[in-house]
């Protein structure tokens, strides 16, 4: 077996299980059922809601009593002065539906494997039942924008199966002679599952109100049986062998646009499609996926006998102690494999979950965390030779470029622009909490700062001028703007931002009666100042780089000059917060100011 593939002896027992597959776009969980076969369905642009103007022209005046507060030490009055500067939350990404296949066997199956190639960008599962070796292989083409479902038997007339369609969404189902259609609409607004509020989920059933429209598109090809419909699904009986290929399309026109009404027409031709010739499909499929995958080999000396066991095994002996090269090679492959199954040049940024969700609410609204998540999913883009998969988050950056502006306006009464922890498809750029988050996560307007460092190493990777005079700088430049002004005076007389939080952690400090008390906002956290220096010296820098002489670069140079040094404790660590703060859990999990 090829060392980039994971190979499992039993069909998924849960979502956690089942093998992503995805063309950037479209996404696919296949569960690898025998009798019962789900692949659970994304679109990367169906999201609830819509885009919302959540800039307040009077938050900024609360601004100066949150800092008044913290430069006092009255922690606990800070985050009550904090939450008061949050807005509304996020939208969520919401799952499409499910294909849903159901086998007719009259016995049970043996010598059962399901594989998930990362080479070729394909899951494949095979079993046999009385004698005959039943096969399947799953693919999203790029190429074809469709997903591809293929089926074959060792025995003529062997494949006797249902085909259908469901979504959680208010759907109606149309069927014609080898076809299914489904369209739906989704809620105007979902709450994160975190929040217990009523109502969670807001649908909007009149006719031509809000809620994104969509569309899933699946036709059938058989060879030899005979194929009907029957309660709203397909159903093949004896075929020898099965083709299946779903598109899908929604009313989504981008971040900055209305809600689109009007039902999307599926743009695939499914005709064209099945017509062609598989082998020439799936080549081409795979040519474009290779494209970028054989950039980068890893080889750190696999065993072969590691290499033949199933997935789960090698993981359950790694955990024991077992020596296994070839799964870390495993692992950093399928990083890569999951970054260009969710991020092409023209999709969406791949999200929380890259683009596979099952929830209708689904953990933190499976939106774009931009205190870390965000990042990693792009981590690999430059330094695996990935360049051009960053290009869906450069977009969302342009586009919290717009948003961000009104947020820093109305929220900051600063020039530029910010972006805070969540974002959504809709550029939310604002504070999310709705009076009421924890302003450790909820109250971190650095989330502009971390995403422009994925430009500037774009420009450092390939040079290219035009991308850091048109797209980078601009950015840059706008984020340093805002930190410029967002800075303030402490009372030893640096420069440092307020209120400052380092990300989803907490600190304990001894309040004037000498009680250890638990605290979430302060100045100056570690992380905000390696932010800072490094977006100004970046936005001097591509200054530099551009010719450009104005006056900033001369501002941003005096505030470095003014920024603290980092706090260094007794012994020898570098502090999160500013002295007399110390972290309330050891080991946090995001280690913020290793930043």
């Amino acid at each position: 077996m090829n060392s980039d593939t994971l190979l499992l002896l039993k069909p998924a027992a849960d979502w956690n299980e089942a093998l992503p597959i995805g063309n950037g776009r479209l996404g696919a969980m296949v569960f690898g059922g025998v009798e019962h076969e789900r692949l659970q369905l994304n679109e990367d642009t169906l999201w609830s809601g819509g885009p919302v103007d959540a800039s307040d022209p009077e938050k900024w005046r609360l601004l100066q009593q949150a800092r008044d507060l913290i430069f006092s030490g009255q922690h606990a009055e800070a985050t009550t002065a904090c939450q008061a500067l949050q807005g509304p939350f996020t939208e969520s990404y919401v799952p499409m539906g499910d294909l849903l296949l159901e086998f007719e066997h009259e016995d049970t199956a043996h010598g059962y494997r399901r594989t998930l190639e990362l080479d070729t960008a394909c899951a494949r599962m095979e079993y046999s039942i009385g004698g005959v070796r039943f096969e399947r292989r799953y693919y999203v083409s790029a190429v074809d924008q469709a997903l591809v479902v293929e089926i074959t038997a060792s025995e003529p007339s062997a494949i006797t199966l249902s085909i259908a369609l469901t979504t959680l969404h208010t759907s109606e189902i149309e069927t014609s002679p080898g076809s299914l259609r489904l369209t739906g609409r989704v809620p105007v607004h979902i709450e994160p599952n975190y929040r217990q509020v009523e109502p969670a989920i807001v649908r909007d059933e009149t006719p031509g109100g809000g809620g994104l429209r969509f569309c899933m598109h699946v036709s059938a090809r058989h060879e030899g049986g005979s194929i009907g419909e029957r309660d709203g699904a397909l159903r093949i009986v004896g075929a020898s062998s099965v083709t299946l290929l779903l598109s899908a399309a929604t009313s989504f026109r981008g971040p900055l646009e209305p809600v689109g009404h009007e039902m999307p027409v599926d743009p695939v031709s499914h005709e064209r499609l099945l017509a062609a010739d598989p082998g020439s499909r799936f080549a081409a499929h795979v040519e474009d996926y290779q494209h970028y995958y054989r950039r980068v080999q890893l080889d750190l000396g696999a065993n072969q006998e590691a290499i033949n066991s199933p997935i789960d095994e090698r993981l359950a002996a790694v955990r024991a102690g077992a020596a296994d090269s070839g799964l870390a090679a495993l692992y950093f492959q399928f990083g890569r494999y999951l970054l260009i199954s969710s991020s092409r040049p023209g999709t969406e940024a791949a999200n929380l979950q890259g683009i596979w969700n099952k929830d209708l609410r689904p953990a933190w609204s499976s939106n774009y965390t931009s205190n870390i998540n965000v990042q990693m999913n792009y981590w690999p883009a430059e330094t695996t030779n990935l360049s051009e998969l960053a290009e869906p988050l450069f977009r969302l950056i342009d586009a919290l470029r717009v948003t961000g502006q009104d947020v820093a306006r109305s929220y900051y009464n600063s020039p530029g622009w910010c972006a805070h922890h969540n974002v959504d498809i809709w550029a939310r750029a604002n504070p999310v909490g709705d009076g009421e988050g924890s302003p450790c996560w909820a109250n971190w307007p650095m989330g502009g700062a971390w995403l422009v460092q994925h430009l500037w190493e774009h420009w450092l990777f390939t040079g290219d001028r035009a991308f850091l005079e048109e797209r980078a700088y601009p950015a840059i430049r706008g984020a340093a703007e805002f930190l410029l002004a967002f800075l303030t005076e402490s009372p030893d007389g640096h420069l440092v931002t307020c209120p400052s939080v380092s990300p989803e952690n907490t600190f304990q400090y001894t309040d004037p009666s000498g009680a250890r008390l638990q605290a979430e906002v302060t100045y100056g956290s570690a992380m905000d100042l390696a932010l800072v220096r490094e977006v100004f010296r970046n936005a001097i820098e591509g200054a530099r780089a551009l010719g450009i002489e104005d006056d900033l670069a001369l501002c941003l140079s005096g505030a470095l000059e003014r920024l603290p040094e980092f706090d260094i404790g007794p012994d020898g660590e570098l502090r999160e917060w500013p002295a007399g703060a110390e972290e309330t859990e050891m080991g946090h999990r995001h280690i913020s100011h290793l930043y």
